[in-house]
């Protein structure tokens, strides 16, 4: 699903290969239920699902299918910031504009590949953003008061430089994983952990 730009209808559930050694290596550091998201190369990334990391088939580990949808505000190869915004707001309204005439129309034939982000546009399916830069958390927040969207943001490693920002709104995140890292003090010309 990384290689093609809005795929809402797929799900994690597909992907999973219950003998991954991680799955034991949750289970040895005490972990007993995983959220597993799709990646960050997609603009529409498709559903996730929560597992437990036991079981010989996919559908032995399954807690619960479908729990949300992946968006990431992290430009595709090859395509500028403004011009994947302008790709995802189109995707948005698209959905938005397909649900009305849906609504209209009674014996219509719902769209089984836009169905997660029209239940996502109707509230009823959670969002997880990845913003990959702290900017990024506004963008965001902007699009989900835009389109009514629940959403939950995936920081990038500087995320905490919205920290207080999104405290201050009460915003759910998820932290990347990846939280030590070098980077530049530039008022103190020195490199900081």
């Amino acid at each position: 699903n990384e290689r093609i730009p809005s795929v809402p209808f797929v799900s994690t559930f597909d992907a999973i290969n219950p003998v991954d050694p991680a799955f034991q290596e949750a289970l040895r550091q005490g972990i007993t239920t995983l959220g597993i998201h799709p990646g960050n190369e997609t603009l529409i990334g498709g559903q996730s699902c929560v597992v437990r990391p036991v079981g010989v088939t996919t559908e032995s580990m399954i807690v619960a299918r479908n729990v949300a949808l992946k968006i990431s505000l992290k430009p595709r190869p090859g395509m500028s910031r403004m011009a994947h915004m302008a790709a995802l707001r189109r995707e948005l309204q698209e959905a938005a504009e397909a649900a009305k005439v849906a609504a209209d129309k009674k014996d219509a034939e719902p769209d089984s590949r836009r169905e997660p982000l029209l239940r996502a546009l109707k509230g009823q399916l959670p969002v997880f953003i990845y913003c990959p830069t702290a900017s990024d958390t506004h963008r965001a927040l902007d699009l989900a008061a835009a389109h009514g969207l629940k959403v939950k943001l995936v920081l990038g490693r500087d995320g905490w430089r919205a920290a207080e920002e999104l405290a201050r709104r009460n915003v759910d995140v998820v932290l990347d994983p990846t939280l030590e890292y070098w980077d530049s003090d530039e008022e103190r010309h020195e490199e900081v952990l």
